[in-house]
């Protein structure tokens, strides 16, 4: 600093910089929603199943999906849509060759 001035912009940005709590940057809450921490509107999760609003409602309200109360507002998380989906997943019966018939 010369005469209360900075000398360079280095310093400017230095000596305004904002101040951060430790840890800060470290608690989860505090970082940006990744695609595993993603929470879905219920619109969103409609759209995702190719199904109807009040079909994700329905499953929230029977708790048959995990869901998040933001004050008055659902969100779903992503994982908890694509757990749901493999829940309902049954799996393909081997096709049994049908008997041969025998003259």
């Amino acid at each position: 600093m010369v005469d209360g001035h900075p000398a360079s912009a280095d310093e400017v940005t230095a000596e305004h910089a904002p101040t951060r709590r430790p840890g800060r940057l470290d608690d989860k809450r505090a970082q940006p929603p990744t695609r595993s921490r993603e929470l879905l509107t219920v619109n969103e999760v409609a759209e995702q199943l190719v199904t109807s609003t009040r079909f994700v409602r329905r499953l929230v309200s029977e708790r048959r999906i995990a869901f998040v109360h933001l004050g008055r507002h659902v969100r779903i998380a992503q994982p908890d849509v694509d757990e749901f989906v493999d829940r309902g997943r049954v799996a393909a019966i081997r096709a049994v060759p049908p008997p041969s018939r025998l003259a």
